[in-house]
């Protein structure tokens, strides 16, 4: 569905139920990522209206495309998991 509008990356849907329903949507770029939000924000998928928003902190994908990507974080999440 979001290819649609622009080149995906990565999607992450978390199974469990903290985050039940939730996924993570990685687009190419912030203006991909804009005009998909846009779109379809609002949008019923399975009865319910999509709520989109920006994330909080940059994907590893994106943190490696830009050169900020920290090795030390993932292993501490894994250590938590």
């Amino acid at each position: 569905m979001f290819s649609n509008y622009g080149e995906v990356h990565e999607v992450h849907a978390k199974k469990n139920i903290k985050l039940r329903g939730q996924a993570f949507v990685v687009a190419a770029d912030e203006e991909t990522a804009e005009t998909m939000i846009k779109t379809l924000r609002g949008y019923m998928f399975y009865g319910k209206p999509l709520r989109l928003n920006f994330s909080q902190r940059d994907s590893d994908f994106i943190s490696k495309l830009k050169g900020t990507f920290d090795e030390a974080l993932v292993k501490k999440r894994e250590f938590i998991h």
